[in-house]
């Protein structure tokens, strides 16, 4: 993935994301275009939709609403479903998971909602992509590092060894990791601007 997508804040609207969750790349709505969130840091605290909440969040930390988006969709599939699914299900939607003293394998039930998870997502990807950018992460602009599925990376951009950061796989044998972060948001990226093309 090239910087320039990956720090795209405004790549998209609110509206661009409520007409694709209204129409998903599967050919149905899916549920959370009529699910509403409260936003983590902002006042007033009233509930928006999750197409603002996804982008405003996605803009308060330089970042593309679509990586939300994907991120939500490789970690639960909550995108292409049309039903709201199990609470179960529904927790730690983007796989943002922090270690507390209480809870050190990060699952801590105050992080589990989808305003939480939209919010540390962002912010972990932000952190992410400037740690990669300064040459302090684990995976750097080409520096070769193993994933934990042992294939050996070399990203040619930041944006690539901050997705690498958040999810240490490669995926492509198993088809997980970041061989589907990038394949979903590809295909969301397609979907929105086709949309927009027609309109």
């Amino acid at each position: 993935m090239d910087d320039g997508f990956y720090e795209a804040k405004d790549w998209v609207t609110v509206a661009d994301v409520q007409r694709f969750l209204e129409r998903t790349p599967w050919d149905r709505p899916s549920w959370l275009a009529k699910e509403s969130v409260v936003l983590m840091n902002e006042l007033p605290r009233g509930p928006v939709p999750v197409s603002e909440a996804v982008v405003r969040t996605a803009q308060a930390h330089n970042i593309n609403p679509v990586l939300l988006l994907a991120r939500m969709q490789v970690e639960k599939s909550l995108v292409a479903a049309s039903a709201p699914p199990p609470a179960s299900v529904r927790a730690f939607a983007l796989g943002c998971e922090k270690p507390t003293a209480a809870y050190p394998n990060g699952r801590d039930p105050a992080h589990a909602s989808l305003e939480v998870q939209l919010e540390c997502a962002a912010a972990t990807l932000e952190n992410q992509f400037a740690r990669a950018r300064s040459g302090k992460g684990k995976f750097m602009v080409w520096g070769e590092t193993a994933t934990e599925d042992g294939v050996l990376v070399r990203p040619a951009e930041a944006a690539t060894a901050a997705l690498y950061a958040y999810t240490p796989v490669e995926g492509t044998k198993a088809k997980n990791g970041n061989w589907l972060v990038w394949t979903v948001t590809r295909r969301f990226a397609l979907a929105l601007r086709e949309r927009e093309a027609s309109r």
